[in-house]
């Protein structure tokens, strides 16, 4: 199985695009997210949407316990 370990989005959806495309590209079996998702970047609600329909585990980043 092979995985792909993510972490610090910081809400760029631009970047995290650009990540799916090579994790894509990659055959990758499973998206794991080390936390802050959001932070900095314009886009926190569509980088959360698009990580939750991608990432199977999630770690809680600080900048996401912020938010919570």
């Amino acid at each position: 199985m092979r995985y792909a370990i993510v972490s610090d989005l910081h809400a760029n959806l631009t970047a995290w695009n650009a990540v799916l495309s090579d994790i894509g590209a990659s055959r990758v079996d499973r998206i794991l997210c080390l936390g802050d998702i959001v932070g900095y970047g314009p886009e926190p609600t569509r980088v959360l949407e698009s990580a939750h329909r991608h990432v199977h585990s999630f770690v809680l980043g600080n900048h996401d316990a912020v938010v919570c």
